[in-house]
């Protein structure tokens, strides 16, 4: 054992649970409201309905912001009861971990290398010293919310892009297509939420069956 102490995270992933069912149901809002608006297109209705689309975006701000926030902290609290459990072959330290989200270009794909090797390792059945979780594959929840939240992050700017052109061209078809691109891409980012909800849980779960079957681990408190 290390000399970091495991901490359960129970309490910050049910919290993180919540917010992301917030922000789920938030974008499926979105979703719904750009085809309305699309089916609105050059009716006197049409306003009503993008000021509803701007106030569902101001409504997701805050959400996000503190998603991102606590998905960060119950990350590294995560990664540092690895290190109490004495996992080795780690490639991120909870430092790391966590850090990898902001790292220009490269962070796209060492924040999901990151989130792999928490699920991997976290496993149960892997024993202290063995290191052949890291052969394992990319958990499929992971691949989901990876590719979904990447889709709907893209697709966000393809929209954008065609809305803004159909805009200077007054092209009402162009805009219903980028209404439509922009209704995907806020139901790929429900998924994405989704996603991430289930891995939360299975990790939470997965490192709680771990430090029931290692007794020598030291318990702390429930930081809720």
């Amino acid at each position: 054992m290390s000399g970091r102490t495991y901490r359960p995270t129970s309490g910050l992933a049910s919290t993180l649970g919540g917010l992301l069912v917030v922000a789920a149901c938030t974008s499926l809002l979105g979703a719904i409201t750009c085809l309305v608006l699309s089916s609105q297109l050059g009716t006197e209705s049409a306003l009503g309905t993008a000021q509803v689309i701007q106030y569902s975006c101001i409504a997701m701000m805050p959400v996000a912001l503190l998603t991102g926030v606590l998905l960060l902290v119950w990350e590294y609290r995560s990664y540092a009861n690895l290190v109490a459990f004495g996992r080795d072959g780690l490639r991120f330290s909870p430092g790391w971990a966590v850090g990898s989200w902001f790292v220009p270009v490269a962070g796209v794909f060492l924040a999901k290398a990151a989130i792999n090797d928490l699920y991997n390792a976290s496993s149960p059945s892997v024993r202290s010293g063995d290191t052949s979780w890291r052969g394992e594959p990319s958990p499929r929840r992971v691949n989901g919310w990876w590719l979904t939240a990447l889709s709907g992050y893209g697709l966000s700017f393809v929209a954008l892009a065609a809305l803004t052109a159909a805009a200077e061209a007054g092209d009402v078809d162009g805009a219903k297509a980028g209404f439509a691109m922009f209704a995907l891409a806020f139901v790929l980012g429900a998924r994405a939420a989704a996603h991430m909800r289930a891995v939360i849980r299975d990790i939470t779960g997965r490192q709680s069956k771990l430090a029931d079957r290692l007794p020598t681990a030291a318990l702390a408190a429930d930081v809720r």
